[in-house]
């Protein structure tokens, strides 16, 4: 039997993904295109239920953690 405490995957919705990471929600459709010169593959990809463009939630805090952790490596300028 497995007893390990496991959350439930739940799903942000755009606008709760950019206040998560404090962008616009502009911006984040932005991240997402390929032609934009704001383009970052590493964003977590959305999904859709219905109308609704969804993101999972440990996705995004993966991202984030990934982006300090890039902040913290990075030399002093």
């Amino acid at each position: 039997m497995n007893t390990m405490n496991t959350s439930p995957t739940r799903a942000l919705t755009l606008k709760m993904v950019a206040e998560r990471i404090g962008r616009s929600r502009a911006s984040i459709y932005e991240m997402m295109d390929k032609n934009s010169p704001r383009f970052d593959a590493a964003f977590p990809a959305p999904f859709k239920i219905g109308v609704k463009t969804l993101f999972v939630e440990m996705e995004v805090e993966q991202y984030l953690q990934t982006k300090i952790a890039a902040r913290r490596r990075a030399p002093l300028a």
